[in-house]
């Protein structure tokens, strides 16, 4: 089926970035073809580590890859299909590249918590793959992310996701929303073997639905302040555990499904209101605390624990 594109108005500039690190620098521009109605992009990284935001430029996406290895390099496949839908496919490549079991590696960069996610600090591991990706914002776009071993800082700010779809085997993934997503996404779907899950605002994707599995790692959410259409958001978490932020003036209702070893650390204003449901304050002031007919600016979390605890902490 064809998808519609959505009129979209975007500020289009260019968007200015830090010198460049090393002698090794490869980058492309891949021109949006015109016309097309919205696009499929596959993305797949088996190492290093991934920057990925808006081009801020209308018709643009653009690679960067800083290595010491000058044989990596992007493999681009495009195609339009027979509706339209334009479907573009980058597989970074390089001799020895991919991990040969799961056994010898490991997560080699942390991601930390902090506003300035989307600049591109000085690279931590000189040995290390990093690969820089922008896309158009201005089309609408399925994001899917294959990513191996390293870390990933994913910018979503501005872009116009109608889906996104990421795959992590020992990876940190570190999502970002600084502005809200220009139309309504279907759903976010995040799975990561072992590796810590961090999404900030994530309200902000306008997703009906935001389903994360963490085998083994922790998954970190930040709710902000802002009003935007009901998320479901949903956690299963295996042996890892669950942190969940929340700004007081977020409703916010969190259903806790949690095996006999696991553990709950619910603060803040959070009541109990039926067994295993928990309403904020501002929740149960603006949308009556209602489990059945949640109220259109709120989220629902909920936590699916087997091992590992459910912390939740409130921004006062």
């Amino acid at each position: 089926m064809m998808k519609i594109q959505k009129s979209i108005y975007v500020l289009c500039g260019l968007l200015a970035l830090p010198s460049l690190l090393w002698a090794q620098v490869k980058s492309d521009t891949l021109l949006s073809m015109v016309p097309q109605t919205h696009q499929f992009f596959h993305l797949q990284v088996p190492a290093g580590e991934l920057f990925l935001r808006s081009s801020n430029e209308c018709g643009i996406s653009t690679t960067r890859l800083h290595s010491v290895n000058n044989e990596a390099q992007f493999d681009v496949q495009q195609k339009t299909d027979d509706n339209g839908n334009f479907h573009r496919h980058l597989t970074l490549s390089a001799p020895g590249l991919t991990p040969k079991s799961a056994s010898t590696t490991a997560s080699t960069s942390t991601l930390r918590l902090s506003d300035g996610i989307s600049t591109l600090n000085a690279y931590d591991n000189p040995d290390q793959i990093r690969s820089e990706i922008q896309i158009d914002p201005n089309l609408s776009t399925d994001l899917f992310l294959h990513q191996g071993v390293g870390a990933s800082r994913l910018d979503l700010s501005g872009l116009s996701l109608t889906s996104l779809t990421i795959k992590s085997a020992f990876s940190d993934i570190m999502l970002n929303y600084g502005t809200a997503n220009q139309v309504q996404m279907q759903k976010m779907e995040i799975h990561s073997t072992r590796g810590d899950v961090i999404i900030k605002h994530p309200e902000l994707a306008m997703a009906h639905h935001i389903v994360i599995q963490n085998d083994m790692g922790t998954t970190k959410l930040v709710l902000g302040d802002r009003a935007f259409p009901h998320t479901n958001i949903t956690v299963h978490s295996g042996t890892g555990s669950c942190v969940l932020m929340v700004d007081k003036e977020h409703p916010t209702l969190i259903i806790v499904k949690a095996g006999m070893f696991a553990d709950e650390e619910i603060g803040g204003s959070f009541d109990e209101i039926s067994e295993g449901v928990y309403a904020n304050e501002s929740l149960r002031t603006h949308c009556g605390g209602e489990a059945e007919s949640p109220c259109q600016h709120s989220t629902t979390v909920t936590c699916d624990l087997d091992l590992g605890t459910l912390t939740v902490m409130e921004n006062r």
